[in-house]
């Protein structure tokens, strides 16, 4: 419940990036994929949130893999290669391992080993 009550965003009210990016995080772990979801899609056009999007897109592809959207995670692999460059090591770290989970649920286990290798000799 303290969850709860610490994410009701008002609609009126205007939140952090961090913040809302934090609630989002807490729906997901939650399994609330859909309200998740719908916040990280509102980072993508909150104004201010620019530095948000890398995250807010691993959210959304991690909330589609969690609902089985295997086919709509493709293109947003896509995007996020197109942003790596700048990213901290961490949020690299969680774009490879999205890789290996998605590439093992499609059948390409040699991506998916290699993407999981990757992040056990980076980490």
């Amino acid at each position: 419940d303290l969850i709860n009550t610490l994410g009701q965003l008002s609609p009126d009210e205007s939140q952090s990036p961090d913040y809302v990016h934090m609630i989002a995080r807490l729906r997901y772990l939650d399994d609330n994929h859909e309200a998740a979801g719908l916040l990280w899609r509102q980072l993508l056009t909150q104004e201010g949130a620019e530095d948000q999007k890398f995250k807010s897109l691993i959210g959304i592809a991690n909330v589609l893999y969690s609902e089985e959207r295997f086919a709509d995670i493709a293109p947003i692999l896509e995007k996020l290669a197109l942003m790596t460059s700048g990213v901290s090591k961490d949020e690299a770290l969680s774009l490879s391992v999205l890789k290996g989970n998605y590439y093992n649920s499609i059948g390409e286990q040699d991506k998916a080993l290699a993407n999981f290798n990757m992040v056990i000799s980076e980490a």
